[in-house]
């Protein structure tokens, strides 16, 4: 009897250690079911995961757009420079426009001679003859003919210039003297006519405002 009774108290003493223990064994070793992951059947104790630092960081503060007003010193200087180019370059554009009227009406009036008119001599003469007194004394251009007034014409312009247009002029003083013009000559003559209006060295001389037609205003 008391064997059995032994052996009874410890049957019943492992089944109460095995109550406590296989829980534990059984929810430590499960496997994972599906869709689960593996770390789902473990039991694992968690702790507050730490925050992050960045998280306490303010955002970037940014500053208010800079007044360009008032301007510096600096700045009222540049503009005034500017102001004043622009001024003398006007200036300069104007007093050269107004300068070239004459060489403009004088290209206006050639641009209609041709040679069919039998006076043509004469008519690109005069042309001449009134741009030079726009720019020179009347009376100095006005007693000027054939040879020395040649020469004077060639003496406004560059030595390159000159040689170009003197066999012109020349042609054209001879022709002022025939009763009959010879019309071959006229595209020579014209040519070197324009070519001293447009290449004439007359910068230094002011010319004339006075509205008086005989020195160069053309009706």
């Amino acid at each position: 009897m008391a064997c059995d009774t032994k052996r009874q108290y410890r049957k019943s003493t492992q089944k109460v250690r095995f109550a406590e223990i296989s829980p534990i064994r059984w929810h430590t070793t499960r496997q994972p079911a599906a869709g689960h992951s593996e770390g789902e059947g473990v039991m694992q104790a968690t702790s507050p995961a730490p925050s992050n630092p960045l998280d306490q960081l303010k955002d970037i503060h940014v500053p208010d757009g800079v007044n360009s007003w008032p301007l510096d010193w600096g700045w009222w200087c540049l503009g005034g420079i500017v102001i004043l180019v622009i001024v003398v370059t006007v200036w300069w554009l104007m007093r050269r426009y107004r300068f070239n009227k004459a060489r403009r009406e004088a290209l206006t009036y050639l641009a209609e001679i041709t040679g069919a008119e039998t006076n043509w001599p004469m008519l690109i003469n005069t042309g001449l003859k009134r741009t030079a007194m726009s720019y020179f004394q009347t009376e100095d251009i006005a007693k000027l003919s054939g040879k020395p007034w040649v020469e004077f014409l060639t003496s406004r312009l560059d030595v390159a210039t000159s040689s170009e247009v003197t066999p012109g002029l020349t042609t054209l003083q001879e022709q002022l003297y025939i009763p009959a013009p010879n019309q071959s000559h006229f595209a020579q003559c014209h040519q070197s006519a324009l070519v001293w209006i447009k290449s004439a060295d007359l910068k230094d001389i002011k010319p004339n405002t006075s509205g008086n037609k005989v020195r160069g205003q053309y009706a």
